[in-house]
């Protein structure tokens, strides 16, 4: 990517920050945890409160391609984040009335969530990678909602998913860190509740080796449950349907 990457804000920008201090803290942590790889490898350069800002529109913006992709493909319609999760929902049906039962979204952690947990790894993203898929969808919509909501813009749209890339890599490296330092302190589970978009869960297990019972493994899985602003957007009906172009 040799194109010079820029994002900014007008003076009347307003950035999104959770209520509660202690995930505020936990929120600035992972800030000043990616600030540096996307200077150094994308040379992007926000200031603080910018990534989350961003990172929780495109969350919030990726819900909301899903919500319209389902009136198009109603039937398992789901939404890949680049390997690091997938969005998707589920619709539970009751036989006793007249219309299917309530919808709900659904967050699978993704192999590079895996590959984090298992070797701290996740590699590098080109726009290449998601050129003519949903993703590029997503990345308008966001920067539709950061223009109007919040008066950011950026030179090139998928600047706006390189920066959520990078974001929630280092919220489950971050994840990660305090699921070991929960299981030192005799907790076998820590959480970080992002902007009531989703809930991550890192929950530490102990398997004893099949040869040797003896040694035991450390294994850290992931659980995503959707929070209560992911749930309000998957039954939005205003939602409207994808253009011919999406």
């Amino acid at each position: 990517m040799n194109q010079n990457m820029q994002i900014g804000a007008e003076r009347s920008h307003y950035l999104v920050s959770p209520a509660d201090e202690v995930q505020r803290t936990l929120l600035e942590q992972v800030e000043h945890a990616c600030r540096r790889e996307l200077i150094q490898t994308y040379k992007i350069n926000l200031n603080p409160g910018y990534m989350t800002t961003i990172a929780c529109v495109y969350a919030e913006s990726i819900v909301r391609t899903l919500t319209r992709l389902m009136k198009e493909q109603p039937d398992g319609s789901s939404i890949d984040f680049l390997g690091l999760f997938s969005v998707g929902y589920t619709n539970r049906q009751n036989d006793d009335a007249d219309k299917d039962g309530n919808i709900n979204v659904k967050y699978v952690p993704g192999e590079i969530i895996d590959s984090i947990m298992e070797r701290d790894f996740a590699p590098t993203i080109t726009p290449e990678q998601w050129k003519g898929t949903i993703i590029e969808v997503v990345e308008r919509e966001c920067g539709k909602m950061l223009a109007t909501k919040h008066k950011m813009n950026a030179n090139y749209s998928y600047n706006w998913t390189i920066v959520a890339y990078v974001y929630f890599q280092y919220l489950f490296r971050t994840l990660k860190v305090l699921t070991k330092a929960a299981f030192e302190n005799g907790k076998t589970m820590a959480m970080i509740n992002f902007l009531e978009v989703f809930e991550a869960h890192g929950i530490m297990e102990q398997i004893p080796m099949e040869d040797n019972p003896e040694i035991v493994n450390e294994k850290i899985t992931v659980k995503i449950r959707p929070g209560f602003q992911s749930k309000l957007l998957i039954k939005d009906d205003d939602t409207t349907e994808l253009q011919g172009d999406d």
